[in-house]
C-alpha cells in the first residue's frame, strides 16, 4: 500500500499489490530472489509428494457404525481400505459400492487423521412383505425389496395381485408397503378394527380387510387421514 501527497493536501492511496522487487541495477540480488521463489515451488511439491505417499497417512484401522442387520465383516468384505492414503481415499467411488447392497440406505466417509477411517452406515428397515410372482421378500416403506422373508414375520403381507417378478434390490413403483405399515397401526385407532389382509393391484392400488370382514380400497397413501375418516363415517352410517 502506498499513498500520495496531493497539492491541495488531499491524499491518493494505492491498495494494489506491492510490485515486486526491481533489481535492474542488481543482477545478482535478481538471481538470489528467482533462486528464493524456486526453492519455494519445490518445498511445496515436496511436502505435497509427501502427504500422499508417506506411510504415516496409510489407513491403519476402519470402524463401522450404524449398523443392525448386516455385520461389520460384511461391509469392510465389500471395500479395501487398508492400506489406501487416507487423503485420497475414493469418497463417492466406497458410497456406490457400498449402497449396491439394497440393506444399505447411505453411507457417509468420516477420515481421522492421521491413519483411521470411521464409515457412519444408514441401514433400511423392512416395513412390509411384498408377496409377488417371485417369492415373498421382506421390503422397506420407500418400496426397496432386501431379503427372502422368513416362513413366520409380524409384519403386514401384500400380496401382489398382478405385479411383475421381482428381486432383492428392485423398487416397487408404489407405496403399498408403507401404507400397509400405517394402517396395521391406524385401523385399531380410527376404526376399531385391526388389518388381516392386504392386496394390491397396479391399476387399483390397495385393498384392505378387516378382522370383521370390512374391505375398503384406498389406492394409495394420499390423503391417508381423510379416507380413513371417511371409512369410519361410512361404518357409523
Amino acid at each position: 500500500m502506498t499513498w500520495h501527497a496531493g497539492s491541495n493536501h488531499f491524499r491518493t492511496y494505492d491498495f494494489g499489490p506491492e510490485p515486486e522487487p526491481e533489481f535492474h541495477d542488481h543482477p545478482r540480488l535478481r538471481r538470489v530472489w528467482l533462486v528464493c521463489k524456486l526453492l519455494l515451488f519445490a518445498s511445496i511439491i515436496a511436502g505435497g509428494v509427501w502427504l500422499f505417499q508417506s506411510p504415516v497417512f496409510q489407513v491403519q484401522a476402519v470402524t463401522v457404525q450404524g449398523l443392525g442387520h448386516r455385520t461389520e465383516r460384511e461391509i469392510l468384505q465389500r471395500v479395501s481400505l487398508v492400506g489406501h492414503n487416507v487423503l485420497t481415499l475414493p469418497v463417492a467411488q466406497i458410497q456406490a459400492t457400498l449402497t449396491e447392497d439394497p440393506w444399505l440406505r447411505s453411507v457417509e466417509v468420516q477420515r481421522q487423521l492421521p491413519n483411521r477411517v470411521t464409515l457412519h452406515v444408514q441401514e433400511r428397515k423392512p416395513a412390509a412383505v411384498w408377496d409377488g410372482k417371485g417369492g415373498r421378500y421382506l421390503a422397506d416403506a420407500d418400496g426397496t425389496l432386501l431379503d427372502p422373508a422368513p416362513a413366520k414375520s409380524d409384519l403386514p403381507i401384500v400380496k401382489d395381485l398382478d405385479g411383475p417378478v421381482y428381486i432383492p434390490g428392485d423398487r416397487l413403483g408404489s407405496d403399498a408397503a408403507e401404507l400397509a405399515a400405517k394402517l396395521v397401526v391406524a385401523l385399531p385407532q380410527v376404526i376399531g378394527q385391526r388389518a388381516r389382509s392386504f392386496e394390491y393391484l397396479s391399476n387399483g392400488g390397495m385393498v384392505v380387510e378387516t378382522d370383521k370382514g370390512k374391505r375398503a380400497r384406498l389406492c394409495d397413501g394420499t390423503d391417508f387421514d381423510f379416507k380413513l375418516a371417511v371409512w369410519k363415517a361410512l361404518l357409523n352410517r
